[in-house]
């Protein structure tokens, strides 16, 4: 079954409306609550802390583990996850017990996203060291393996290059078992697809359906020499979603996107995004009316996608919503 996940506004990309702090909150569990009721399958939200693109401004930006422990209560089903929480961020045994905790909270819904990291810009703003490409991907594997280790383990030990934890005690356990589920998402470079292979219940990528598939190619040829079941990793992707009852309306929100300067593409460093014009921007996400939308969640499913996140732009996200879950939903699960 195709599974469909929305990621909830948090400010990283103008998708707050203009309020006072408490009344964004609101707006934020009004969308929660929907998203469950339209019986989507899960929420994300994104760990950042500030909004740097098109250029520095000083909008709320909410942070994502707080959000989610936030709101947890105000659902039952829907599932809580990170897209995707930046390893670097937090000590590993750190996270390990914030995830525990939450998945408890959550009666068991913890969706664990997790990657190297990749926004220098917003490191540097917050004091973190911003340790080159191959280093953030060690030191996530090490993570990784230390957080598995703290939610099965009675006490938990590791010596790594850049980790140690000793004797660690982590209590409580996540409620799922053996524990929750891990994603580990980013732009597919091929070292960080390797401790996808080895680590890894699900992968997160994004891009059009032909790079997806090559992402997956690289993927199962490291799954084959790490001797993992290719086919155990579930595949997700991360998609803008912009869906409207009709072309002419959904083309006419990506100009105003255009005009917002909210048409991103590849992060050239250093706070700097390339810019992609309208018709790039509709080929690489999924927009245009239901059918048009249908056909490129298709397109997706066809190359191995098995699992969509849908990030809806600006502020207009309710109605596309239910515009998705009354007239796709049906036809795609």
């Amino acid at each position: 079954m195709t599974k469909f996940g929305v990621v909830v506004p948090q400010g990283m990309d103008l998708d707050l409306p203009d309020l006072p702090p408490a009344a964004q909150f609101s707006f934020m569990e009004k969308f929660v609550k929907q998203a469950e009721k339209l019986e989507f399958d899960s929420i994300w939200v994104n760990d950042h802390f500030v909004r740097t693109t098109p250029k520095v401004s000083y909008p709320s930006v909410f942070e994502c583990w707080v959000t989610l422990a936030a709101v947890a209560p105000l659902t039952s089903k829907v599932r809580l996850g990170q897209i995707v929480t930046c390893n670097s961020y937090r000590n590993p045994a750190l996270l390990a017990k914030m995830a525990s905790t939450l998945d408890v909270i959550s009666n068991g819904r913890l969706e664990f996203g997790i990657g190297a990291g990749w926004y220098d810009y917003e490191y540097e703003m917050y004091g973190i060291p911003f340790e080159k490409a191959s280093v953030r991907v060690a030191r996530l594997e090490e993570a990784v393996q230390i957080i598995k280790r703290m939610w099965v383990e009675q006490s938990a030990t590791f010596e790594g290059r850049y980790y140690q934890v000793r004797e660690a005690i982590n209590i409580p356990k996540p409620i799922q078992k053996p524990h929750p589920p891990i994603m580990i998402g980013g732009s597919g470079e091929r070292f960080a697809l390797n401790v996808v292979a080895k680590l890894a219940d699900r992968c997160n990528f994004f891009g059009p359906p032909e790079n997806y598939k090559k992402k997956l190619d690289v993927l199962e040829k490291y799954c084959k020499e790490s001797r993992r079941d290719f086919r155990q990793i579930e595949k997700t992707i991360l998609t803008d979603l912009v869906i409207r009852r009709t072309s002419a309306e959904a083309d006419e929100f990506v100009r105003r996107m255009n005009d917002n300067g909210l048409l991103a593409g590849s992060y050239l460093g250093n706070g700097k995004f390339e810019s992609i014009s309208p018709e790039r921007y509709k080929a690489i996400n999924i927009v245009g009316d239901p059918d048009e939308c249908v056909r490129k969640i298709v397109s997706y499913r066809k190359v191995g996608v098995e699992s969509f996140i849908f990030d809806i732009p600006l502020t207009e996200q309710l109605e596309p919503m239910r515009i998705f879950a009354e007239q796709i939903m049906p036809k795609l699960r």
